[in-house]
């Protein structure tokens, strides 16, 4: 999948492994670089400064990822499809002094565990889109003993850590 710009110029998200070795931020001063798996690595993706050539190691990933920006490029979203039950999500920040977000991590400190994520055996966290350079709109998706026929609920992540549960959700 490459990069595209849709009508509120909103980049969708770059997968790795996939056609394509680099996703670009929207002002194409960075890129975040893919490097393919070898015998003895996983997969990895970096964050290059385009105009300082300088490489920032930003994750390694077993099976597949998917990267989107924020409009105004300060971060980026990799929701990491790890096994065939599990993906999460984790914020990175161009700045490097600011700490990346485990969007699952930060969920359950802020909300608790929700039977949704804590008993069901398959559950998907998945980055849906950047509603504006702070607030990433994402949602969880599984099913298992709890909801054998599935659950939906989406949340926004802002400026602070906040979470904000977003209306319309199934299975709630």
């Amino acid at each position: 999948m490459g990069l595209f710009f849709g009508i509120a110029g909103l980049a969708s998200a770059v997968a790795f492994p996939g056609t394509v070795r680099e996703a670009p931020d929207p002002t194409r001063r960075y890129a975040v670089v893919w490097s393919e798996a070898t015998d003895d690595k996983p997969h990895r993706l970096s964050l290059v400064d385009k105009k300082s050539n300088i490489q920032r190691p930003l994750a390694t990933f077993p099976r597949h990822v998917s990267v989107l920006w924020s409009p105004d490029s300060t971060a980026l979203s990799v929701t990491d499809w790890e096994g065939s039950d599990y993906s999460s999500i984790q914020v990175y920040f161009v700045e490097a002094t600011k700490d990346s977000v485990s969007i699952p991590a930060a969920l359950k400190k802020a909300k608790g565990i929700l039977p949704q994520i804590a008993q069901n055996h398959h559950v998907y966290f998945e980055a849906i889109e950047w509603r504006d350079r702070s607030t990433l709109l994402f949602q969880v998706r599984g099913y298992g003993d709890h909801d054998p026929s599935g659950f939906t609920r989406r949340f926004e992540y802002g400026p602070a850590g906040k979470f904000r549960p977003v209306e319309g959700s199934a299975g709630e």
